[in-house]
Protein backbone atom coordinates (compact mmCIF):
# COMPACT_ATOMS: atom_id res chain seq x y z
CA UNK A 1 0.00 0.00 0.00
CA UNK A 2 1.71 3.49 -0.99
CA UNK A 3 2.63 5.20 2.22
CA UNK A 4 2.95 2.18 4.33
CA UNK A 5 6.34 1.93 6.14
CA UNK A 6 7.81 -1.20 4.78
CA UNK A 7 11.54 -1.03 6.60
CA UNK A 8 13.46 0.74 8.89
CA UNK A 9 17.14 0.85 10.27
CA UNK A 10 18.86 2.79 12.07
CA UNK A 11 22.37 3.27 12.51
CA UNK A 12 24.29 4.36 15.89
CA UNK A 13 27.28 4.94 16.21
CA UNK A 14 29.33 4.08 19.07
CA UNK A 15 30.41 6.99 20.25
CA UNK A 16 27.88 10.15 22.02
CA UNK A 17 28.39 12.29 19.33
CA UNK A 18 26.47 13.49 15.65
CA UNK A 19 26.08 10.47 13.71
CA UNK A 20 23.93 11.39 10.13
CA UNK A 21 23.54 10.32 6.50
CA UNK A 22 24.18 12.62 3.66
CA UNK A 23 23.78 10.85 0.40
CA UNK A 24 22.80 7.86 -0.63
CA UNK A 25 22.66 5.59 -4.47
CA UNK A 26 20.92 2.42 -5.04
CA UNK A 27 22.27 0.11 -7.51
CA UNK A 28 20.68 -3.20 -9.06
CA UNK A 29 19.94 -4.05 -4.96
CA UNK A 30 22.64 -2.47 -3.10
CA UNK A 31 21.63 0.47 -1.20
CA UNK A 32 24.71 2.27 -0.50
CA UNK A 33 24.60 5.15 2.16
CA UNK A 34 27.38 7.83 3.01
CA UNK A 35 27.48 10.38 6.18
CA UNK A 36 29.03 10.84 9.12
CA UNK A 37 29.92 8.91 12.17
CA UNK A 38 31.53 10.41 16.08
CA UNK A 39 34.63 8.02 16.45
CA UNK A 40 35.90 9.05 20.42
CA UNK A 41 39.48 9.71 19.60
CA UNK A 42 39.02 11.31 15.89
CA UNK A 43 36.05 13.32 16.36
CA UNK A 44 34.26 11.91 12.93
CA UNK A 45 35.13 10.21 9.94
CA UNK A 46 33.52 8.97 6.97
CA UNK A 47 30.50 6.17 7.18
CA UNK A 48 29.46 4.44 4.23
CA UNK A 49 26.93 1.64 4.68
CA UNK A 50 25.69 -0.76 2.09
CA UNK A 51 22.51 -2.17 2.27
CA UNK A 52 20.15 -4.61 0.76
CA UNK A 53 16.91 -3.45 -0.79
CA UNK A 54 15.50 -4.83 2.86
CA UNK A 55 18.07 -2.80 4.77
CA UNK A 56 20.01 -5.57 6.17
CA UNK A 57 23.53 -4.17 6.98
CA UNK A 58 26.05 -5.72 4.95
CA UNK A 59 28.96 -4.15 5.36
CA UNK A 60 30.24 -0.92 7.17
CA UNK A 61 33.25 1.20 6.41
CA UNK A 62 35.04 4.25 7.84
CA UNK A 63 37.49 6.27 6.41
CA UNK A 64 39.79 8.81 9.05
CA UNK A 65 41.79 11.35 6.77
CA UNK A 66 45.45 12.12 7.62
CA UNK A 67 45.07 14.72 10.14
CA UNK A 68 42.84 12.24 12.94
CA UNK A 69 39.93 14.56 13.12
CA UNK A 70 37.17 16.14 11.10
CA UNK A 71 35.95 13.98 8.29
CA UNK A 72 32.33 14.27 7.30
CA UNK A 73 31.11 12.35 4.06
CA UNK A 74 28.82 14.30 1.79
CA UNK A 75 28.38 12.39 -1.47
CA UNK A 76 28.65 8.57 -2.83
CA UNK A 77 28.48 6.78 -6.38
CA UNK A 78 28.53 3.53 -7.21
CA UNK A 79 29.46 0.87 -10.35
CA UNK A 80 28.61 -2.39 -10.26
CA UNK A 81 32.31 -3.28 -9.22
CA UNK A 82 33.30 0.04 -7.08
CA UNK A 83 31.92 2.52 -4.90
CA UNK A 84 33.08 6.44 -4.49
CA UNK A 85 32.75 8.49 -1.47
CA UNK A 86 33.84 12.22 -1.58
CA UNK A 87 33.52 14.90 1.51
CA UNK A 88 35.56 17.21 3.35
CA UNK A 89 38.57 15.97 5.50
CA UNK A 90 40.94 17.62 7.89
CA UNK A 91 44.46 17.92 5.90
CA UNK A 92 47.47 18.21 8.39
CA UNK A 93 48.30 21.67 7.99
CA UNK A 94 46.19 22.54 5.00
CA UNK A 95 42.59 22.96 6.12
CA UNK A 96 40.00 20.91 4.63
CA UNK A 97 40.64 18.51 1.97
CA UNK A 98 38.46 16.80 -0.58
CA UNK A 99 38.83 13.17 -0.13
CA UNK A 100 37.98 10.80 -2.20
CA UNK A 101 37.67 6.97 -1.55
CA UNK A 102 37.43 4.20 -3.59
CA UNK A 103 35.74 1.01 -2.42
CA UNK A 104 35.25 -2.64 -3.73
CA UNK A 105 31.41 -3.05 -4.25
CA UNK A 106 31.78 -6.67 -3.14
CA UNK A 107 33.45 -6.66 0.47
CA UNK A 108 33.70 -2.78 1.09
CA UNK A 109 37.49 -3.16 0.81
CA UNK A 110 39.41 0.56 0.16
CA UNK A 111 40.94 0.50 -2.87
CA UNK A 112 42.72 3.97 -2.90
CA UNK A 113 42.13 7.33 -1.21
CA UNK A 114 42.83 10.48 -2.87
CA UNK A 115 43.30 13.65 -1.38
CA UNK A 116 43.19 17.41 -3.17
CA UNK A 117 44.22 20.17 -1.46
CA UNK A 118 44.56 23.79 -3.03
CA UNK A 119 47.53 26.33 -2.42
CA UNK A 120 48.13 27.46 0.96
CA UNK A 121 45.73 26.72 3.71
CA UNK A 122 42.32 27.16 2.50
CA UNK A 123 39.38 24.73 3.21
CA UNK A 124 38.42 22.31 0.04
CA UNK A 125 35.39 20.12 0.03
CA UNK A 126 33.42 18.10 -2.48
CA UNK A 127 29.86 17.50 -2.55
CA UNK A 128 29.18 14.90 -4.99
CA UNK A 129 30.81 11.89 -7.25
CA UNK A 130 29.57 10.68 -10.48
CA UNK A 131 30.48 8.29 -13.15
CA UNK A 132 30.90 8.19 -16.50
CA UNK A 133 30.69 4.99 -18.45
CA UNK A 134 34.31 4.59 -18.82
CA UNK A 135 34.60 4.22 -15.37
CA UNK A 136 35.70 7.69 -15.10
CA UNK A 137 34.50 9.60 -11.34
CA UNK A 138 34.14 13.26 -11.23
CA UNK A 139 33.79 14.89 -7.66
CA UNK A 140 32.77 18.39 -7.16
CA UNK A 141 32.78 21.25 -4.12
CA UNK A 142 34.00 24.31 -3.22
CA UNK A 143 37.74 24.97 -3.70
CA UNK A 144 39.40 27.88 -1.30
CA UNK A 145 41.16 30.71 -3.15
CA UNK A 146 43.87 33.74 -2.33
CA UNK A 147 42.55 35.95 -5.17
CA UNK A 148 38.85 35.32 -5.11
CA UNK A 149 37.99 33.77 -1.59
CA UNK A 150 36.50 30.03 -3.39
CA UNK A 151 35.56 29.02 -6.53
CA UNK A 152 33.95 26.03 -8.05
CA UNK A 153 35.72 23.11 -8.30
CA UNK A 154 35.39 19.98 -10.29
CA UNK A 155 38.43 16.73 -10.41
CA UNK A 156 38.07 14.40 -12.41
CA UNK A 157 40.21 10.95 -11.84
CA UNK A 158 40.89 7.57 -13.88
CA UNK A 159 39.70 4.07 -12.06
CA UNK A 160 43.29 3.80 -10.99
CA UNK A 161 42.77 7.06 -9.33
CA UNK A 162 45.10 9.21 -11.50
CA UNK A 163 43.64 12.58 -11.74
CA UNK A 164 42.88 13.75 -15.56
CA UNK A 165 41.41 17.15 -15.02
CA UNK A 166 40.96 19.88 -12.36
CA UNK A 167 38.04 22.18 -13.36
CA UNK A 168 37.72 25.69 -11.48
CA UNK A 169 34.52 28.16 -12.07
CA UNK A 170 35.19 31.89 -10.42
CA UNK A 171 31.94 33.38 -11.17
CA UNK A 172 31.78 36.92 -12.24
CA UNK A 173 31.85 38.91 -9.14
CA UNK A 174 35.19 37.23 -8.53
CA UNK A 175 34.48 36.33 -5.25
CA UNK A 176 32.71 33.38 -2.75
CA UNK A 177 31.39 30.73 -5.58
CA UNK A 178 30.32 26.99 -4.00
CA UNK A 179 29.44 24.24 -6.05
CA UNK A 180 27.51 22.03 -4.49
CA UNK A 181 26.30 19.35 -7.51
CA UNK A 182 27.85 17.80 -10.27
CA UNK A 183 26.09 15.40 -12.99
CA UNK A 184 26.46 13.62 -16.25
CA UNK A 185 24.43 13.68 -19.35
CA UNK A 186 23.46 10.74 -21.77
CA UNK A 187 26.49 12.15 -23.97
CA UNK A 188 28.80 12.54 -21.50
CA UNK A 189 29.06 16.63 -20.90
CA UNK A 190 29.59 17.28 -17.48
CA UNK A 191 27.40 19.85 -15.76
CA UNK A 192 28.07 21.53 -11.66
CA UNK A 193 25.70 24.34 -10.32
CA UNK A 194 25.79 25.87 -6.85
CA UNK A 195 25.70 29.86 -5.98
CA UNK A 196 28.38 32.04 -7.26
CA UNK A 197 28.65 35.86 -6.15
CA UNK A 198 27.61 38.03 -9.19
CA UNK A 199 29.02 41.48 -10.34
CA UNK A 200 26.82 44.19 -8.63
CA UNK A 201 24.54 41.85 -6.40
CA UNK A 202 24.25 41.88 -2.60
CA UNK A 203 23.65 37.96 -2.34
CA UNK A 204 24.53 34.94 -4.15
CA UNK A 205 23.21 34.09 -7.67
CA UNK A 206 22.36 30.82 -9.09
CA UNK A 207 25.22 29.42 -11.71
CA UNK A 208 25.54 26.35 -13.69
CA UNK A 209 28.09 25.59 -15.71
CA UNK A 210 28.82 22.90 -18.58
CA UNK A 211 31.97 21.32 -19.54
CA UNK A 212 33.30 19.07 -22.63
CA UNK A 213 34.15 16.17 -20.63
CA UNK A 214 35.69 13.59 -21.31
CA UNK A 215 38.81 14.57 -22.99
CA UNK A 216 40.09 11.79 -25.53
CA UNK A 217 43.37 10.09 -25.73
CA UNK A 218 45.82 12.54 -27.90
CA UNK A 219 49.02 10.52 -28.63
CA UNK A 220 51.38 10.41 -31.53
CA UNK A 221 54.45 8.15 -32.30
CA UNK A 222 56.52 8.02 -35.19
CA UNK A 223 56.55 4.65 -37.53
CA UNK A 224 60.47 5.34 -38.19
CA UNK A 225 63.29 7.58 -37.98
CA UNK A 226 62.62 11.22 -37.20
CA UNK A 227 65.87 12.26 -38.99
CA UNK A 228 65.94 11.59 -42.88
CA UNK A 229 67.11 12.69 -46.22
CA UNK A 230 65.33 15.54 -47.77
CA UNK A 231 62.79 14.25 -50.14
CA UNK A 232 61.63 10.97 -47.86
CA UNK A 233 59.61 11.41 -44.99
CA UNK A 234 58.15 9.50 -41.34
CA UNK A 235 55.48 8.65 -41.14
CA UNK A 236 53.39 10.08 -38.00
CA UNK A 237 50.77 7.88 -36.29
CA UNK A 238 48.04 9.29 -33.73
CA UNK A 239 45.62 7.12 -31.61
CA UNK A 240 42.32 5.70 -32.98
CA UNK A 241 39.03 5.47 -31.65
CA UNK A 242 35.50 5.85 -33.11
CA UNK A 243 34.13 8.59 -33.78
CA UNK A 244 37.92 11.17 -33.61
CA UNK A 245 38.71 13.36 -36.06
CA UNK A 246 42.59 15.16 -35.81
CA UNK A 247 43.97 18.60 -37.40
CA UNK A 248 47.62 18.26 -37.32
CA UNK A 249 49.74 20.81 -36.59
CA UNK A 250 53.50 22.32 -37.79
CA UNK A 251 54.57 24.35 -34.57
CA UNK A 252 51.35 26.77 -33.72
CA UNK A 253 50.12 26.33 -37.18
CA UNK A 254 47.56 24.18 -39.08
CA UNK A 255 48.55 21.86 -41.99
CA UNK A 256 46.20 22.51 -44.02
CA UNK A 257 44.16 19.52 -45.10
CA UNK A 258 45.78 16.83 -42.94
CA UNK A 259 42.86 15.17 -40.98
CA UNK A 260 43.51 12.14 -40.91
CA UNK A 261 45.17 9.90 -38.13
CA UNK A 262 48.13 9.24 -39.87
CA UNK A 263 50.41 12.50 -41.27
CA UNK A 264 53.54 11.45 -43.25
CA UNK A 265 55.93 14.64 -42.18
CA UNK A 266 58.78 15.49 -45.25
CA UNK A 267 59.99 19.14 -43.87
CA UNK A 268 61.68 19.85 -40.30
CA UNK A 269 59.55 20.85 -37.55
CA UNK A 270 58.04 20.61 -34.15
CA UNK A 271 54.51 18.33 -34.99
CA UNK A 272 51.39 17.38 -32.85
CA UNK A 273 48.11 16.93 -33.13
CA UNK A 274 44.63 18.05 -32.01
CA UNK A 275 42.44 14.98 -31.70
CA UNK A 276 38.11 15.63 -31.36
CA UNK A 277 35.59 13.34 -30.06
CA UNK A 278 32.28 12.97 -31.20
CA UNK A 279 31.45 15.68 -28.32
CA UNK A 280 33.55 17.83 -29.90
CA UNK A 281 36.14 17.91 -26.76
CA UNK A 282 39.05 18.04 -27.59
CA UNK A 283 42.88 17.26 -26.69
CA UNK A 284 46.44 18.22 -27.92
CA UNK A 285 49.22 15.29 -28.41
CA UNK A 286 53.00 15.48 -27.53
CA UNK A 287 55.09 17.08 -30.29
CA UNK A 288 57.63 14.94 -32.16
CA UNK A 289 60.39 17.26 -33.93
CA UNK A 290 61.07 16.05 -37.17
CA UNK A 291 64.49 16.65 -39.29
CA UNK A 292 65.87 16.39 -42.94
CA UNK A 293 69.78 16.41 -43.65
CA UNK A 294 70.73 17.07 -47.29
CA UNK A 295 72.05 13.05 -48.20
CA UNK A 296 74.09 13.08 -51.63
CA UNK A 297 72.72 9.79 -53.50
CA UNK A 298 75.76 9.69 -55.40
CA UNK A 299 77.89 8.96 -52.47
CA UNK A 300 80.93 8.13 -55.21
CA UNK A 301 81.55 11.79 -56.76
CA UNK A 302 81.48 13.44 -52.97
CA UNK A 303 83.27 11.13 -50.41
CA UNK A 304 83.70 7.54 -52.44
CA UNK A 305 81.71 6.55 -49.14
CA UNK A 306 79.13 3.93 -50.25
CA UNK A 307 77.17 0.60 -47.54
CA UNK A 308 76.42 -2.75 -48.53
CA UNK A 309 74.15 -5.23 -46.33
CA UNK A 310 74.94 -8.99 -47.15
CA UNK A 311 72.74 -11.16 -46.63
CA UNK A 312 69.58 -8.66 -46.42
CA UNK A 313 66.72 -10.02 -45.34
CA UNK A 314 68.69 -12.31 -43.09
CA UNK A 315 67.81 -14.46 -40.16
CA UNK A 316 70.47 -14.57 -37.66
CA UNK A 317 73.32 -11.88 -38.11
CA UNK A 318 74.34 -9.85 -41.09
CA UNK A 319 77.21 -8.17 -42.37
CA UNK A 320 77.39 -4.22 -43.14
CA UNK A 321 80.24 -3.54 -45.23
CA UNK A 322 81.28 -0.01 -45.56
CA UNK A 323 83.52 1.27 -48.06
CA UNK A 324 85.52 4.01 -47.94
CA UNK A 325 85.30 5.36 -44.88
CA UNK A 326 87.62 8.15 -44.60
CA UNK A 327 86.48 9.52 -41.01
CA UNK A 328 85.07 8.52 -37.76
CA UNK A 329 81.31 7.57 -38.46
CA UNK A 330 78.10 6.81 -36.19
CA UNK A 331 76.02 3.99 -37.00
CA UNK A 332 72.58 4.10 -35.79
CA UNK A 333 69.91 1.67 -36.07
CA UNK A 334 65.73 2.33 -35.42
CA UNK A 335 63.25 0.03 -35.28
CA UNK A 336 59.78 0.98 -37.09
CA UNK A 337 58.19 2.58 -34.84
CA UNK A 338 61.33 5.03 -34.41
CA UNK A 339 63.00 3.60 -32.11
CA UNK A 340 66.93 3.67 -31.52
CA UNK A 341 67.44 -0.15 -31.24
CA UNK A 342 71.70 0.94 -32.02
CA UNK A 343 74.36 3.29 -31.40
CA UNK A 344 77.14 3.01 -31.89
CA UNK A 345 80.58 5.05 -32.42
CA UNK A 346 82.56 3.55 -35.54
CA UNK A 347 86.45 4.75 -36.58
CA UNK A 348 88.13 5.76 -40.22
CA UNK A 349 88.77 3.03 -42.08
CA UNK A 350 86.20 0.10 -40.83
CA UNK A 351 84.97 -1.68 -43.43
CA UNK A 352 82.36 -3.77 -42.37
CA UNK A 353 80.08 -3.83 -39.03
CA UNK A 354 77.72 -7.23 -38.13
CA UNK A 355 74.64 -6.88 -36.21
CA UNK A 356 71.56 -8.90 -35.99
CA UNK A 357 72.18 -11.02 -32.91
CA UNK A 358 70.11 -8.85 -30.38
CA UNK A 359 67.62 -7.77 -33.13
CA UNK A 360 63.66 -9.01 -32.80
CA UNK A 361 62.18 -9.87 -36.83
CA UNK A 362 61.56 -7.18 -38.31
CA UNK A 363 61.87 -4.13 -40.72
CA UNK A 364 64.42 -1.33 -39.50
CA UNK A 365 66.62 1.74 -41.07
CA UNK A 366 70.15 1.96 -40.74
CA UNK A 367 71.98 5.38 -40.44
CA UNK A 368 75.61 5.91 -41.39
CA UNK A 369 76.51 9.59 -40.54
CA UNK A 370 80.00 11.28 -40.55
CA UNK A 371 80.47 14.98 -39.89
CA UNK A 372 79.87 15.59 -43.68
CA UNK A 373 77.52 12.79 -45.01
CA UNK A 374 74.51 10.23 -44.11
CA UNK A 375 73.73 7.31 -45.45
CA UNK A 376 70.51 5.31 -45.28
CA UNK A 377 69.55 1.82 -46.04
CA UNK A 378 67.01 -0.83 -44.76
CA UNK A 379 67.35 -4.08 -43.36
CA UNK A 380 65.15 -7.02 -42.80
CA UNK A 381 65.39 -9.75 -40.37
CA UNK A 382 62.97 -12.56 -40.32
CA UNK A 383 62.60 -15.87 -38.18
Amino acid sequence: VTGVLLNEMVFAGAGAGLDEGDDLFILNNAVYVAGTEFVAGNMNDYLLIKYDTLLNQLWKKNYNGTADTDDRAFGVSATSTDVYVTGSSAGAGTGNDVALVRYNASTGTQNWAKRYKSAGAFNDEAYSVVTDAAGNIYTGGVTGSASSISDFITLNYNTAGAKLLTLKYNGTGSSEDIGSQVILDNSGYLYTTGSSTGTGTANFDFSTVKYCTPLPEAIITAAGPTTFCIGDSVALNANTGAGLTYQWKKGAADVVGATGATYYAKTSGAYKVVVYNANGCNKTSNTINVTGITCKENATEVLQLNMDIVPNPFTSNTEIIIGNLEEDAIIVIYDITGKMVLNESIQAGTSSFVVGETLAPGTYTVLISTATKVLNSQLVKVN
